[in-house]
């Protein structure tokens, strides 16, 4: 007996409905085209890595993320198992991503470390490290208290956002 909702994802029994329900984008961030390129990198990631589903399960963030020179901005929420695209950034997000959008783009191909931590010795990392340096991204924690408390959920968040291979 099989739900149409539902996959084996691994030998490991990940279960879960399918990457397609896990990602959403909601109404007020459908003409957002950064909106949909997100959505679908996560989508892609869960399907061609569906041990990925457990970051996205572990996940209770709201990223905001602005791109300066698109004059974009969105919220990434996430809980209970889905992440939800939205408009805007509201005052409650928990980290807030300001950025041109190339750097934006440039986040995805940082590959994930020992304990999904980024792999920060490698290039593309060592890219985004240089833009954030410059001023050409940076990030803004809720609270500096609140910033070692949120390390695992940066660490679920950048292995669920990771285009490139694990480096476990």
């Amino acid at each position: 007996m099989s739900d149409e909702r539902c996959v084996r994802y691994d030998g490991e029994g990940v279960r879960g409905p399918r990457p397609e329900t896990r990602v959403r984008v909601a109404p007020d961030a459908e003409e957002i085209g950064l909106a949909h390129m997100l959505a679908d990198l996560v989508r892609q990631n869960l399907e061609a890595h569906p041990e990925r589903v457990r970051a996205l399960d572990r996940l209770r963030l709201r990223v905001g993320i602005r791109a300066r020179d698109a004059e974009v901005e969105l919220t990434l929420a996430f809980g209970g198992g889905v992440m939800e695209v939205r408009g805007g950034i509201g005052s409650d997000v928990d980290l807030e991503i300001d950025a041109s959008a190339d750097a934006i783009l440039a986040l995805p191909l940082i590959r994930t470390g020992p304990l999904g931590l980024p792999a920060f010795w490698e290039p593309p990392a060592l890219d985004v490290l240089r833009r954030a340096m410059r001023g050409e991204l940076r990030l803004r924690p809720r609270s500096l208290a609140a910033m070692p408390g949120m390390l695992p959920q940066l660490g679920a968040l950048a292995e669920l956002l990771s285009a490139a291979e694990s480096g476990r």
